[in-house]
């Protein structure tokens, strides 16, 4: 496999944990099976997840791509910001 071929497989990955679809999964089967897991390379609790799946469902579309783009930390605020007022 050559450099350019990783780069471009390591870029799609990244492209696809990112992407709002696979962080929604991620957050539901963190709250299904209640065993943290990783997102954006940090790990994730239930309660967290729980957090961040109420407020990421409650948004339209462009701001999930928005949300998603942020820090996972920035995330978390955000969301905590919004459900606590």
């Amino acid at each position: 496999m050559s450099i350019n071929n990783k780069s471009k497989q390591t870029f799609l990955l990244t492209e696809i944990m990112n992407s709002p679809d696979y962080i929604k999964e991620t957050l539901y089967e963190i709250i299904e099976t209640r065993q943290p897991n990783y997102i954006k390379g940090r790990l994730v609790d239930v309660y967290t997840a729980s957090l961040l799946s109420t407020v990421f469902n409650k948004l339209n579309e462009t701001n999930q791509q928005k949300f998603v783009s942020k820090s996972l930390d920035q995330m978390v605020a955000l969301a905590y910001k919004m459900v606590t007022g």
